[in-house]
């Protein structure tokens, strides 16, 4: 018998209070300029070397995103999960580019934001990034 491991997705459903969507809209907004830089990087080490990055080889390219000036607010986790989640959807769509995620208009994308429930002691913390 062929042994295999079978990953289950589970899909959380929550109402978002209205003092709370402005804070998630600008996280989706970050995430969609962090899921674009890794398009257009992607593209251009194409053109350059003949190579696909990896989701570990985008991370030298994001190490100082969320330091400075003009930082983003989600943790280093978290940008490290979109730029994985890039590298697996261009793999498994096997194309050089990707569509391009809009944030504002009438087509724009829906916003995507990376987290992890995890339980301790029967309250649900919600952390950003993966916690495997």
């Amino acid at each position: 018998m062929s042994s295999y491991r079978v990953a289950a997705i589970r899909v959380l459903r929550l109402r978002v209070k209205d003092k709370h969507a402005a804070w998630l809209c600008d996280l989706a907004r970050e995430v969609n300029t962090v899921f674009n830089y890794c398009n257009e990087l992607s593209g251009k080490v194409f053109e350059r070397e003949r190579r696909f990055l990896s989701g570990f080889d985008f991370w030298p390219f994001l190490k100082g995103v969320t330091r400075g000036d003009c930082a983003l607010h989600l943790p280093i986790q978290a940008v490290q999960e979109i730029a994985e989640e890039y590298a697996r959807r261009r793999r498994n769509i096997k194309k050089i580019r990707l569509a391009w995620r809009k944030s504002g208009g009438a087509r724009r994308s829906l916003g995507w934001i990376p987290f992890s429930v995890t339980r301790n002691e029967g309250q649900k913390e919600v952390t950003f990034g993966s916690c495997n």
